[in-house]
């Protein structure tokens, strides 16, 4: 598993301006109004990872990566619209999966060869893929706000020409992700009721 240094350097850093501002205002719309807007999310999470992964895999133009991660993203929105609890879960499943193992792998620097961060992902990915099965509620406004941050700092860092190391970069992802889901439970005039209501009625 790579450092996620090397992840945001090599692969973020690349991001044209045009595609920080398109990040950075779908991330402060998932980071104020995310629970309506979980779509965007899903589709932000399908765009950066496809985008990640295919960097440097084929030869193809910077213009011709970001077509194709955008049409990806576009596929995920979709799939979001859809399959709603399947979205939502594969979603948490790699987010939360990947960025918890790459944390872990970034302080403790495993082997090359260690199988312990795929470990770590399979475990973290898994049980936040169940977890929102069974408060899908919650899990769309905590995927909304840390997609959101994750987004908005690819504009942030693009503007402010930086390339912080990786404690700084989960750092501003949490201190935004808890920002903007304190922000979004605020906004539930009744916290008891039942998920499935408040999923309809924001569709």
């Amino acid at each position: 598993m790579n450092r996620l240094h090397e992840i945001i350097q090599n692969a973020f850093g690349t991001f044209t301006f045009a595609v920080a501002v398109v990040l950075t205002v779908l991330g402060t719309l998932c980071l104020m109004s995310g629970r309506k807007f979980y779509w965007v999310a899903v589709g932000i999470c399908g765009f950066l990872m496809s985008y990640v992964s295919i960097r440097g895999m084929i030869n193809w133009s910077d213009w011709q990566e970001f077509a194709l991660a955008g049409f990806i993203g576009m596929i995920a929105m979709l799939l979001a619209f859809l399959f709603k609890k399947f979205a939502i879960a594969i979603t948490c499943f790699f987010v939360f999966g990947l960025m918890i193992a790459a944390f872990i792998n970034e302080q403790v620097q495993f082997a090359d060869d260690s199988f312990v961060p795929l470990i770590l992902f399979f475990i973290v990915g898994s049980g936040a893929a169940f977890f929102s099965f069974n408060k899908m509620e919650v899990c769309i406004r905590l995927l909304s706000s840390v997609m959101g941050a994750v987004a908005l700092s690819v504009g942030i860092f693009k503007f402010t020409n930086s390339s912080p190391n990786a404690l700084t970069i989960f750092l501003v992802w949490i201190a935004i992700s808890v920002a903007a889901f304190a922000l979004q439970q605020s906004r539930i005039k009744n916290p008891y009721e039942d998920e499935e209501a408040i999923l309809e009625k924001d569709n």
